[in-house]
């Protein structure tokens, strides 16, 4: 009686071995989606293990930073140790986080500044400046007032302005400039602007061209985001797990 009882065990034992096999072997061979548009990525077959393994590290990270900075926060040789990627932790004077970066050697860099404000009439603005190389650059403005209407940029929805200075956030009239570091800007236009809204590009010259000059002082109120250690892990660790892993691809994670 029991040597059948075993060997019935020890069958179960092996069904369930060979199910396990199998499935581990159309498991390893399954393909991962393919990226939504041809970009995205999907969450494929080791997402979850990818997922959980990057939470750990980054909360291990975090803590890890939070420790260093009650140890050492005092210390001068401490805060000149950069320990983060592009956050505040990044450079020995927060203010220089503030000014024009210097571009990577990757041709599509880019170095942004983007502010965006409205008041309680219904009066907004929006302003960016993407710098590029070779003295090249990307410009937002938008501009509604309350009786007057819309105003955009005369080159919109072309948004690339040629021959910038290259060193500066002034591109096409429009100027960002910083008065206190990650609290205080000066956002100033001077120059024509389209009246209207036109989003095609072969009818953008029929509209009304007027003469524009303001200055808005850009303030913030709230806490400084640090990306390096305010995200919250879960989407971070959502984020990194949706895409193949590679050495190049923590390369470009580190920076």
């Amino acid at each position: 009686m029991n040597t059948n009882s075993q060997r019935f065990n020890d069958m179960l034992l092996e069904i369930f071995l060979c199910v396990l096999v199998i499935f581990l072997i159309r498991f390893i061979r399954q393909d991962d989606p393919q990226p939504l548009l041809g970009v995205y990525s999907q969450p494929g077959k080791w997402f979850y293990l990818k997922k959980y393994a990057f939470y750990l590290l980054f909360v291990l990270r975090k803590f890890k930073h939070k420790q260093a900075e009650i140890q050492h926060g005092k210390d001068e040789s401490f805060k000149k140790t950069k320990i983060s990627g592009y956050g505040k932790g990044s450079h020995e004077n927060i203010a220089d986080m503030e000014w024009p970066q210097q571009l990577s050697s990757d041709p599509n860099a880019i170095d942004c500044a983007f502010f965006d404000g409205f008041n309680k009439d219904g009066a907004y603005t929006v302003c960016r400046v993407g710098r590029r190389h070779n003295r090249k650059a990307e410009v937002w403005l938008l501009l509604y007032i309350p009786g007057e209407g819309h105003f955009q940029h005369p080159s919109h929805p072309d948004s690339i302005v040629y021959n910038t200075d290259g060193n500066t956030f002034t591109v096409g009239g429009l100027t960002l400039s910083c008065i206190e570091p990650l609290r205080t800007w000066r956002v100033s236009f001077n120059g024509l602007l389209r009246r209207g809204i036109c989003n095609d590009w072969k009818s953008k010259d029929q509209h009304e061209t007027v003469h524009v000059k303001f200055t808005f002082i850009w303030q913030a109120y709230s806490n400084i985001f640090n990306f390096d250690t305010d995200i919250h892990a879960n989407v971070i660790s959502e984020a990194v797990a949706r895409q193949p892993w590679s050495k190049e691809f923590f390369e470009k994670l580190k920076r």
